[in-house]
């Protein structure tokens, strides 16, 4: 029997354009490559990035201010007001005293609001 040869045709083929492959392909043959030993640990050198956070101590404490006094008068209007009265001096169970605790809880807001700001930025 006679072999048949293959008549194929060779064909002048055009540069193809770099196809968009994914990254973790991409990665795990370039990864295979690069591994010498046994070990599955690489590591990865990430660049530095300098974040300066700092509090500004006005917003924290009118915000403090503010959820203090609303938490006041959460306490009213549920009814829990006995650990109110024990906490805040100018604190009653009339109008008056109301708006003078939901004051004085403002101003202790005020104060825990700026003391904390100072602290967080004095030691970041």
């Amino acid at each position: 029997m006679a072999k048949k040869s293959s008549t194929r045709k060779k064909t002048t083929s055009k540069p193809r354009a770099k196809s968009k492959k994914p990254i973790k392909r991409t990665l795990k043959k370039s990864l295979s490559k690069t591994r010498k030993s046994k070990s599955s640990v690489t590591r990865i050198k990430l660049p530095d990035v300098n974040v300066s956070t700092r509090w500004d101590g006005y917003a924290l404490a009118y915000t403090l201010a503010i959820l203090f006094a609303l938490d006041v008068l959460f306490h009213v209007f549920t009814k829990k007001t006995d650990i109110l009265e024990y906490v805040l001096f100018s604190f009653s169970n009339n109008f008056i005293g109301i708006l003078s605790g939901m004051a004085e809880a403002a101003i202790y807001g005020i104060i825990v609001g700026f003391f904390s700001s100072w602290l967080y930025n004095r030691f970041l």
